[in-house]
């Protein structure tokens, strides 16, 4: 069957569209206007895919299991060996193979951006060396959205949705409603990035005006705001719960790429159009900022620091991607004021891990990794050491830590150990006496024009030197014609039951959860990228797929494997499960356990895409009846030719989309790219010949009426 696929959205006067429409709108393919709107569901080029270590070893397993085709484009493939590694582990089985499947990958392709082990973390040189307004970036990491600082629509999928576009050079989204967070005002002396987001964070909470919407930052207070600084709100844009966080691009922006040798003239410096819409907007004063600590075990648990100020610490951490060049500055000069005063230096756990080499240079430079060494601190390299705690930096069950890392989930530093997070500076101040600590009597001693030398930040970047063009979108209107490949004949039990449609009867008990379970506790990641060497791979595990099945909610609800072998096979969930972490892995533990349905009032956006794409069933259920009924061991049935669900005698209905109905029937997104190849999203779209699938396309949204 050949498929020209064409819009059928009449010609008529085109709707403004915001930035981030006009990102997307730019980057869409086989639409018939250059406009996108909030709902459409439109097929996209994308500009970079990126992955770590950890990450990349199930996209390679992934990759070879579609036969390692070629890759789109080498040069935009960035690959850093980040979140496990540290020379004092570097030699163990785990990292070993984390990094040779990496390494050996970078070889065969000739990666031209390989980050070997411990020389940056995952986002910071990428956003500070490749980052550009305009573009998409996918990566295999919910941190992506850090490169939403310099103007990009950057966003962290799972795996398999970040190998297709390293493959084929595009992905899919539903074009998401945006949030408009307007920054006004000038920030306090002092306070950073990140003391911005954590009062965004606990004046407009987590999980709720950015739920499953994209954020856009723009106001007049952008001025006052460095691109470190944009960098780190952006960074803690997924714990505020948006799929991206676009900062408008300007003279800050040009600025940025101008100073850099190559990565430089790609910037589209879109703008919104008067009279766009936006699903919300929210005036943040940045006058009102003010140092503050985030309480294990939320980021959006915010109070200021006065409030908690002589709290007992066991640990100091200064580091991660969300810990800034500019941050670390300001801490070693906190510490620096500190020292001069004559504080004493309590002992405790403390420790600084900069971003990158070149940031490890730059403060090796102006002599300020020396002043951390002299509070007490040791320095360790390029990682993400305690922020995932599953490399040589764990923090030990029952200690209380102060970290500048991003995001503070029970059992997030180590099994058992309590994290609370502010900024670089409070962390150093609390450091002294390992006491929560207002840093603002030190912050008050600091030359702030040498800050500004050390940072290399110029307050007045409005000057012509930093001037751009507005861009307009300019989309690929060609329509795209592809044949659709009659299904290939099975060879085998085990791919027959990959592309066989689902039972149009599911049965089973509920087991059920809370709202916001994050999925560090559906898969801790000291269970991930284990190899059958691992003194953690049980001995009844014959692959990768039993072992994270074996250790599924391994640290919140340990019964919980055995349960679902019994029998209890449905779960049951309330808002933002699966919230967190990108990892595919929390979706594949739960297929490979035998989960049959997972069912919740709303799904966070990463996860949401990662259960289709490995074949697993989502349910969207909001009526507080079903959630009632559907109590502890509750027998529950899914009828899927009538898309509904059955409890206590009650029916429940619910929609799927075109998406997720074709990922279902075909066994997942491996199974697709199989079939269709470089089509596969685009096919995925389609209508099929029976018919029975909704009339979707590329710029519609309509649900599946039938099976």
């Amino acid at each position: 069957m050949i498929i020209t696929i064409r819009s059928s959205v009449a010609m008529a006067p085109l709707p403004p569209m915001n930035v981030i429409e006009k990102i997307l709108c730019h980057h869409a393919v086989g639409l018939s206007v250059p406009c996108v709107q909030e709902g459409d569901v439109i097929c996209v080029k994308s500009d970079w895919t990126l992955a770590s270590e950890l990450t990349f070893q199930g996209m390679d397993t992934l990759y070879s299991s579609i036969g390692r085709p070629p890759l789109h484009r080498p040069d935009r493939f960035w690959l850093a060996v980040d979140h496990t590694v540290d020379p004092r582990v570097n030699h163990l089985p785990k990292q070993k193979a984390l990094i040779q499947v990496a390494t050996d990958f970078a070889e065969e392709h000739g990666l031209t951006d390989f980050w070997g082990p411990n020389t940056t973390i995952m986002h910071t040189e990428f956003a500070r060396q490749r980052a550009q307004p305009g573009q998409i970036v996918i990566g295999a990491d919910s941190h992506t959205c850090s490169a939403g600082g310099m103007g990009a629509f950057a966003t962290g999928l799972g795996a398999g949705d970040v190998v297709m576009p390293l493959v084929t050079g595009q992905t899919w989204f539903k074009v998401p409603p945006v949030v408009y967070i307007e920054l006004v005002g000038t920030p306090p002396l002092g306070m950073g990035g990140k003391d911005v987001i954590l009062h965004i964070l606990g004046a407009l909470k987590r999980n709720t005006v950015a739920f499953e919407r994209a954020v856009y930052y723009g106001g007049d207070g952008l001025r006052h705001l460095s691109d470190d600084a944009r960098f780190a709100i952006a960074n803690m844009t997924t714990e505020f719960g948006g799929i991206a966080g676009v900062f408008a691009a300007d003279a800050v922006t040009a600025a940025v790429c101008a100073k850099r040798t190559s990565h430089k003239d790609e910037g589209l410096y879109f703008t919104p159009d008067a009279g766009c819409s936006y699903a919300a907007h929210h005036v943040i004063r940045l006058d009102d900022v003010r140092t503050t600590v985030a309480i294990h075990p939320s980021p959006d648990n915010c109070v200021r620091i006065g409030e908690v100020a002589g709290m007992a610490l066991d640990g100091c951490f200064i580091g991660a991607c969300t810990t800034t060049q500019e941050d670390l500055i300001l801490g070693a000069l906190v510490l620096q004021q500190g020292l001069l005063a004559g504080l004493p230096i309590t002992p405790g756990n403390k420790r600084v891990t900069p971003g990158s080499l070149q940031i490890v240079s730059h403060l090796n430079q102006l002599g300020l990794l020396s002043i951390y060494e002299a509070a007490g601190f040791t320095v360790g390299v390029p990682s993400c050491s305690f922020c995932v705690g599953i490399g040589a930096d764990v923090a030990l069950p029952g200690e209380v830590w102060l970290s500048s890392q991003n995001r503070n989930f029970r059992n997030r530093m180590g099994k058992g150990s309590i994290g609370h997070l502010a900024s670089a500076a409070a962390v150093a101040a609390s450091s002294f006496r390992m006491q929560v600590t207002d840093p603002a009597d030190l912050l008050g001693q600091i030359d702030f024009a040498l800050f500004d030398a050390y940072r290399q930040w110029n307050t007045n970047n409005d000057t012509p030197s930093h001037s751009f063009t507005v861009s307009q979108p300019s989309p690929d209107l060609t329509p795209v014609v592809f044949t659709r490949p009659p299904r290939a004949a099975t060879t085998s039990p085990s791919e027959a039951d990959q592309t066989s449609e689902p039972r149009a009867m599911i049965c089973g008990r509920v087991q059920v959860f809370e709202d916001d379970v994050d999925t560090d506790a559906i898969i801790p990641a000291q269970f991930m990228g284990l190899n059958p060497s691992s003194p953690l791979w049980p001995a009844d595990c014959r692959t990768e797929e039993d072992v994270l099945a074996s250790y599924s909610f391994a640290y919140t609800r340990p019964e919980f494997v055995q349960r679902c072998r019994d029998g209890a096979t449905i779960i049951v969930a309330g808002t933002a499960f699966g919230s967190g972490s990108s990892r595919e892995e929390a979706a594949r533990c739960l297929k490979a356990l035998g989960v049959q349905a997972v069912i919740a009032k709303s799904f966070a956006y990463i996860y949401a895409r990662n259960q289709p794409n490995n074949a697993l069933l989502g349910i969207v259920i909001t009526d507080p009846v079903f959630h009632k009924l559907a109590v502890e061991g509750a027998q529950v049935s899914v009828d899927l030719p009538r898309r509904v669900v059955l409890v206590a005698g009650q029916s429940f209905p619910f929609a799927l989309t075109a998406l997720e109905e074709a990922f279902l029937v075909e066994g997942g997104l491996t199974q697709l790219f199989k079939r269709y190849k470089t089509d596969l999203f685009r096919a995925a779209m389609q209508p099929k010949a029976s018919n029975k699938s909704c009339q979707a396309t590329c710029g519609d949204s309509a649900p599946v009426e039938a099976w």
